[in-house]
Formats: C-alpha cells, sequence, structure tokens
C-alpha cells in the first residue's frame, strides 16, 4: 500500500490534447475530489512543506494524490467473512461496496489501514495492563466500531465514519515504522465529530505508549477531543481540543488554558504539534468552513516531567495509552507527521479539508445498523403508563414514563444504571444494543440488552408497576461454546406465562434462554434448531394456538421461520423459509416484524432491498399465500417495520422513508380489509430535525394510536392521534434526555 506515482515519458499529441480535454472536463464537476481544488491531499501538503506524513489513516478518503490501496476492512457478523474498502477514482471511499458487503447484517470495521508505505495499520487494542493501585485501568481487549453507525457525506459521496463506543478502539502492532520517539519533533491533525464526545477516557489519536501500559508523564503525545476540562478553568462547556500528554490533558503551559473556547461543530478540525524539546501548540476549527484558531503556542508543560518528551512510538485510536477505553466520538481522518509542521502546512490542510466537503449530523448513529434494532423498547407498563427505554451515547439505557398513565405528565430521562460490565474487574464497555421490554406475568417490566463483551443483561422491577429496579445482572448461564451475542434481544413471556428472551449469536444460530418456575434460568441453546447461516435480529410472538413463532433474516436476505408445534414448551419446527423466491429478485434487510392481526391469523412483515414493505399472511387450512407489497407501493422505505393492532382491529405499519420521514399505511378495516397506502404526517419535523433507527407504534392504555420515533438530535420525539382531532404534531414528550439517545 504505497501511492501511485505517475512515471514521466515522452510528449504526446494525443495524449496532450486527451489532458485539454480532461481539464475541461474537470472543470464542469462541481463536486470536488479527495486531494480537494489543489489537487493535493493532506499527505501531499505536509509532505511539499518538509514533514512527511509517517501514518495516514482515514475511512473517508485517500489522503495522498493518487493513493488507491484500502482505505478500512469489514468484517462480517453473520458469517466472519472479511472485505476491503478502497476510494472510488476520484479518492472518496465506496460507500457502496460498503453497503452491499454488509447488506442485511452486521459488520465491525477490524483495520483502519495505514495509508503511507510504513504500514501502520490499526487494529483492536489488547487488554489494558493493571498499574499500581490502579487496578481498574486493567481494561479488556478492545472491540472494533460498527462500521454502519454513522454515515455522512464528503465531497458529495455517501462515507463512513468510525464511532467510537465505550470499549471500542484501536491500536498500532508495537512501535510504529517511523513515528516519533525519545523527543523528536512531530505534527498530527484529525477530523472527528465535536457531538459525539463524552468527559470521559480518551479519545485520542496519535503517538502513545507502545503496550497498553501508562509508563509515565511524556511518554505519549496525542491529541484528545473532550469534555473533560483536566485541570480545571476551561471556558465554555467544550469539546475543548487537548494534548494528552500521558497522566494529564493539556491545554496550557501548566495544563490550564482559559483561552481554549472549544470546538463544538459537527465536524471538527484538531491539530497538534511537539517539537519535543520544549514547545507545543494546539489549534481547532470547524472542518466544514473558515480557518484554525491557535488555542496554545507555547512551552511544554511546567508540571511533571515533560521537557524533553519521551515518546515511545506507538499510535492509538479512541483510547488512552495505557487502554482507557471509556470515551466516545467519531473519527474520520487523520495523519501523523516527522518534524513540527509550519503554520502555513496546517493552514493549507485545513483548507484541503474543508474543500473536501464534509456534511452532515454527527451526534446520533443513522447507518444501515438502525435497521437492526427492534421495536420492542415502548410499553404500557402494569399500571397503565406508557414507558420508553433507550440506549444513550453514555453506553447506559435510560428510561421516560408517565407518572399519569394514559395522560402525559412524563418523568423525564433517567439512566437505568451501569451493567454489570461496568465492574471495576471487568470491561467499562457498557450497553451496544438497544434495550427490549415486556410486562411478565407478574406485572413487572423486564428489560435485556447486550452488553459490551457481547453479553445479555437484565434489569427488572421487583414490584408490579414502577417498582424499584433489580440491577442490571447476567443470566447466571455461561453464553454457549464462546458464541458471543448481537443485534437486539427478544424477551418475552410464552403462552404459559414463563419468561423467554432469544438473541442471535455470532455462529449464525438464535439462542434461547427461559426462565423455569421454581428453577431458574434453563441456559442458552439453539432449541429453534441448528441453522448457522441466520444474519438478523430475531422477532418473536405466540400464535393464537398458543405457539411460539421465531422469524429472522438471514444471510441471503431470505426470512426464516421456526415454531413450536405444541403450545407453552413443546418441541420446535426447526428453521425453514417460506414462499421464496422473494418478489421480483427482492431480498429482505433489517428486522422483520411477525404477529397476529385481529382474527388472530399469522403474518409476518419485512422490508425488501427495492424501499418496500412486504406482507405474508398464513391463510388458515390453506398455508402462506406469498409475499406482496400489499401495504402500498412506496419504494422509499428503508427501516424496519413497526407494526401494531390498534383499539378498532385495524393493523397499522410505521416506517422510516430515505429522507428521514416517518410513513404509515394502515389498513382501512379490522382484520383483513384493504390499505390506506403509505402517507406522511404532520411533517415538516421540528427543527430541521429528521427521524433514524426504527420507529415504535403502539396503543396506549386508552387505546389512542401513539408512536415514538428517534430523532437526529438524540431525542425522542412522541405523536399521538387524538380522536376526532388527527395527530398532534411531534414533540419531545418524554423530555429532554441527559445524552444523546442512539438506539430505542
Amino acid at each position: 500500500m504505497s501511492t501511485t506515482r505517475s512515471r514521466p515519458g515522452r510528449w504526446n499529441p494525443l495524449r496532450a490534447l486527451l489532458g485539454v480535454l480532461s481539464v475541461l472536463v474537470a472543470s464542469l464537476v462541481s463536486l470536488p475530489t479527495a486531494a480537494g481544488a489543489s489537487g493535493k491531499g493532506p499527505c501531499d501538503i505536509y509532505g511539499s512543506h518538509g514533514t512527511a506524513c509517517v501514518a495516514a489513516h482515514s475511512t473517508v478518503r485517500a489522503l495522498f494524490t493518487g493513493y488507491s490501496g484500502p482505505l478500512y476492512r469489514l468484517t462480517r457478523v453473520s458469517d466472519g467473512a472479511v472485505h476491503d474498502v478502497s476510494p472510488l477514482p476520484d479518492g472518496y471511499a465506496d460507500a457502496a461496496d460498503h453497503d452491499a458487503f454488509c447488506a442485511g447484517t452486521e459488520c465491525a470495521i477490524t483495520r483502519i489501514y495505514d495509508q503511507t508505505p510504513n504500514h501502520n495499520d490499526l487494529t483492536p487494542g489488547p487488554a489494558g495492563v493493571p498499574w499500581g493501585t490502579h487496578s481498574a485501568w486493567g481494561t479488556g481487549a478492545d472491540r472494533p466500531a460498527d462500521a454502519n453507525a454513522l454515515a455522512v457525506t464528503a465531497g458529495g459521496h455517501k462515507v463512513y465514519g468510525v464511532w467510537i463506543t465505550q470499549g471500542v478502539g484501536y491500536r498500532s502492532a508495537g512501535r510504529a515504522v517511523g513515528v516519533a520517539v525519545n523527543g523528536a519533533p512531530e505534527g498530527a491533525y484529525m477530523v472527528a465529530s465535536g457531538k459525539h464526545v463524552n468527559a470521559d477516557c480518551c479519545f485520542d489519536y496519535g503517538n502513545a505508549e507502545t503496550v497498553p501500559a501508562d509508563t509515565g508523564n511524556a511518554h505519549m503525545d496525542a491529541l484528545t477531543l473532550s469534555t473533560r476540562c483536566f485541570f480545571g478553568s476551561c471556558t465554555g462547556s467544550g469539546p475543548w481540543v487537548q494534548a494528552d500528554l500521558e497522566d494529564g490533558l493539556f491545554s496550557g503551559d501548566d495544563g490550564v488554558n482559559p483561552a481554549n473556547l472549544g470546538n463544538s461543530s459537527q465536524f471538527v478540525t484538531a491539530m497538534l504539534k511537539n517539537d519535543g524539546q520544549s514547545t507545543y501548540a494546539l489549534k481547532g476549527g470547524d472542518a466544514r468552513s473558515g480557518a484554525l484558531s491557535t488555542w496554545w503556542n507555547g512551552p511544554l508543560p511546567s508540571r511533571g516531567t515533560y521537557r524533553p518528551m519521551k515518546q515511545e512510538g506507538g499510535i492509538i485510536l479512541g483510547i488512552g495509552g495505557d487502554n482507557s477505553n471509556w470515551a466516545e466520538g467519531t473519527f474520520f481522518e487523520g495523519v501523523m507527521t516527522a518534524g513540527y509542521p509550519s503554520d502555513a502546512a496546517e493552514d493549507a490542510v485545513q483548507a484541503n479539508i474543508v474543500a473536501a466537503g464534509y456534511a452532515g449530523r454527527t451526534g446520533v448513529p443513522n447507518g444501515p445498523h438502525g435497521m437492526l434494532a427492534g421495536a420492542q423498547a415502548t410499553v404500557v407498563d402494569h399500571n397503565g403508563a406508557l414507558a420508553v427505554y433507550a440506549l444513550g451515547t453514555d453506553a447506559r439505557i435510560h428510561e421516560s414514563y408517565q407518572r399519569s398513565p394514559g395522560a402525559g405528565n412524563w418523568s423525564g430521562w433517567a439512566s437505568l444504571g451501569d451493567g454489570q460490565v461496568y465492574s471495576p474487574t471487568t470491561i467499562a464497555n457498557g450497553f451496544v444494543s438497544a434495550p427490549s421490554a415486556f410486562v411478565d406475568a407478574t406485572g413487572r417490566t423486564v428489560l435485556t440488552a447486550i452488553d459490551g463483551a457481547g453479553d445479555l443483561e437484565e434489569n427488572y422491577q421487583t414490584l408490579p408497576g414502577n417498582g424499584p429496579w433489580s440491577g442490571w445482572h447476567r443470566y447466571s448461564t455461561p453464553q454457549p461454546n464462546g458464541v458471543r451475542f448481537v443485534g437486539t434481544p427478544f424477551a418475552t413471556k410464552d403462552v404459559n406465562g414463563v419468561n423467554a428472551t432469544y438473541v442471535l449469536g455470532t455462529d449464525g444460530n438464535v439462542y434461547e434462554n427461559y426462565l423455569k418456575p421454581g428453577t431458574g434460568w434453563t441456559g442458552w441453546t439453539a432449541a429453534p434448531g441448528t441453522n448457522g447461516s441466520l444474519a438478523g435480529s430475531p422477532s418473536v410472538f405466540v400464535d393464537s394456538a398458543g405457539k411460539t413463532v421465531i422469524t429472522a433474516l438471514d444471510r441471503s436476505g431470505n426470512l426464516q421461520e421456526s415454531y413450536r408445534t405444541q403450545p407453552g414448551n413443546g418441541p420446535w419446527s426447526g428453521w425453514h423459509t417460506y414462499n421464496t423466491p422473494l418478489p421480483n429478485g427482492v431480498s429482505f434487510v433489517g428486522t422483520p416484524f411477525a404477529g397476529k392481526d385481529a382474527n388472530g391469523v399469522n403474518t409476518t412483515y419485512a422490508t425488501g432491498t427495492d424501499g418496500n414493505i412486504y406482507e405474508n399472511r398464513l391463510t388458515p387450512g390453506v398455508g402462506w399465500n406469498g409475499w406482496t407489497a400489499a401495504p402500498g407501493t412506496n419504494g422509499s422505505l428503508v427501516s424496519s417495520p413497526s407494526v401494531f393492532v390498534d383499539s378498532a382491529g385495524k393493523t397499522v405499519i410505521t416506517a422510516l422513508d430515505r429522507s428521514g420521514n416517518l410513513q404509515e399505511s394502515y389498513r382501512t378495516q379490522p382484520g383483513n380489509g384493504p390499505w390506506s397506502g403509505w402517507h406522511t404526517y404532520n411533517t415538516p419535523l421540528p427543527n430541521g430535525v429528521s427521524f433514524v433507527g426504527v420507529p415504535n407504534s403502539t396503543k396506549d392504555r386508552n387505546g389512542v394510536n401513539v408512536t415514538y420515533v428517534l430523532g437526529t438530535d438524540g431525542s425522542i420525539y412522541e405523536n399521538y392521534l387524538k380522536p376526532g382531532v388527527g395527530w398532534t404534531g411531534w414533540t419531545t414528550a418524554p423530555g429532554t434526555p441527559p445524552v444523546s439517545l442512539t438506539r430505542f
């Protein structure tokens, strides 16, 4: 993986004519190339100023003119297959290639390639080494980032960022080639989100220890973007561009610098340079427009022993040098240089970044991963109150509920506490899935979610209604055969009122665990049948005969089903597809919805790759009637469906379209009546917000239709159908969350 260089040759008239024509054609194209209007990439600019790039990482674009090697590697969760994503001819990442490889399943970014000839690639880091009295610093091995979490645009192209959550991080293998050590001068920049960021340690990019251990002051020289004011006396609310020099985040001589006003734009350019002996500088700016602000240009810290520096030459991304992996952030591109860059070089690099044309919202995930979330995060509790549960950017599950059942008066959002993986002796990864919520046979609300170790945790009310919570805990049974759980779990109760949980494993099977009365959880088994090809989260319901039915998508985009052949705890049928091939060559994506209509007829809905939602009904005494776009031909739907039967017995479906609007189609008569066709309601959305993920539509205790959906501003919006009036409009009735919500 090295940059491509043109070779000199003889003058050729035809070649010259073609060259002139290419210039004329290029002048008609309004979209920038990855190299920007100058025809140079950031590393070309640094190199021309005598400070060559020794590492260059990006999932967005080529950072050298003509670089055509891989940008990043994808690993598909469903089958472990890997695939490298490279730039298009204009230098921007081929997101269509990414989407095709990850269609209908989850993917992770398992390698970020170094675009220099040094091959300083970044891969998920190893476990941290405990030191001194800080046993909690012995964090577990890092996870790779969800490859589908955040899509933005650059150069007019859809591209993906590296969405860092707690427990996610990357590191070079030992000492990186060419990176500064022992007081040598260097520079670095990164483009990151100013909206997806927290105060925990440490969203870093740059020079760090060669092993994940704190080896003392001055052994790091990394950029960090954080809302933590490490030494106090900060101005504003951040986030602030700072230097992680180990054992402190510095923005001035002694760490304190009120002149650093912070950078909170959607895309932030952060820069650091350090001569390794006495001086360092920090700069920040909006990566979409304008010039850089110099936040510090002066002596290295006077506190501690930072003069001279003692860099070790490792590279980290999204973590601290000792693998402190509690930070959050989103990384788009960054480089490290040999030598102390000039101000002119940095100004030219900022202009190049602006010319790249970054656009979009970066605070809330919005990629295809949202299709993998279920629609089971809203419940009507034992008292008749609506309650909504969601995953926040702090990796915790948050709750808001109605204090007055059926009449609003929301409690506001509050965290339900740390998961078991927040124990000081284990990985501080928090939760990674949307929550699944249901009310058990005793009236207690039960929540389940997948933690950062890939295990399932539960939290339940110890009394019916709004009783106190038990606290998060894992089931008492180990995961099967080293399998990790992915996607969104589905927790429910069977016809006998027995709690049962279903979840997708990394081996392509759906696992079951049920709570045997008087005994406890029976343990995880692939009881519904060994399959090995399942790639989507399960949808579960109990049919009118009392039999539990599970549906899930396989890696080919077909819908598969397994059901109990007897009511309650009877044997399983095993996995099978029905009515394939799918219509018109369509395959399915996301999570299907399987349930029964007002007449007790089994019905399944699934989103097709053609932007339509398909229906299949099990006609009694006949069988499945085949997939049709019965709810209406749309062509723009991109989310999994949310489905419920309203108080009049009419089936109602909601889904998001590619513009981020919510669309609805409903039967105009109870049971198997005709469909209304797709339509939006109450648009435009408030404050320019668009919707992401999967909506949650249901009816409240009074039978009133209500929909909840996640906005790009990280809030949950509500809209309800006031009888005799119509839809009331989108509001953040559940309250303003303390952190951005990401999945529900």
